[in-house]
């Protein structure tokens, strides 16, 4: 999904900057301008993306201990990807309020569920090494600053390193999850301890 991302991504740049496109003028949302094929793969990207990170995010609510822990998450993953669905949906150069009210929903869902992620992992996954925690604190500062200051500085180059570290965190995370731990075995245990 992410690969997929980043290689749509560039695709739509390479054909904006035929029309003109600077990436370090223009956040992503600016891709729309450059030109009918790079508005189109922005738009597939943004739409398919937040599906994908519907599918991708959802099964990680089932290393949350408590019901509450899991309603929380849950939450902001589908707020997340409704989000990102609606940047798609409505793009800049047609709908910018709309756009814009949707972005800066991503931008604070997607911090906030990062840190959420971060704090239930230090808190309650103690063999996820501390490292995981500190990444998705980092991500959640990043995207905090870009929010702060996109209206004053950098606001092109902060976004694609908020998002880059945003995906990356979401790829080590999973990544580890997946690969580290016996994920049937806490599976079952998370389903025994909601029917206690």
């Amino acid at each position: 999904m992410i690969l997929a991302f980043l290689l749509l991504i560039g695709i739509a740049h390479y054909f904006a900057q035929k029309n003109g496109f600077n990436w370090i003028e223009y956040e992503l949302s600016g891709l729309v301008f450059g030109g009918t094929i790079s508005k189109t793969i922005f738009i597939i990207t943004c739409i398919s993306t937040g599906i994908c990170l519907c599918i991708v995010l959802i099964p990680l609510g089932w290393f949350m201990h408590a019901k509450n822990l899991q309603v929380g998450y849950l939450i902001q993953s589908f707020v997340s990807s409704i989000a990102l669905i609606g940047l798609g949906i409505f793009p800049l150069d047609t709908y910018a309020l709309a756009h814009n009210i949707f972005t800066s929903i991503f931008f604070v869902s997607i911090g906030i569920l990062q840190l959420y992620i971060s704090i239930i992992i230090f808190k309650y996954q103690k063999k996820v090494p501390i490292f995981y925690t500190l990444l998705g604190v980092l991500t959640f500062g990043v995207i905090l600053f870009h929010c702060v200051t996109r209206w004053f500085f950098g606001k092109s180059i902060t976004q694609r390193l908020a998002v880059f570290i945003s995906m990356l965190f979401v790829i080590m995370i999973y990544g580890y999850l997946v690969f580290n731990l016996d994920l049937s075995r806490l599976m079952i245990e998370n389903l025994e301890n909601k029917n206690e």
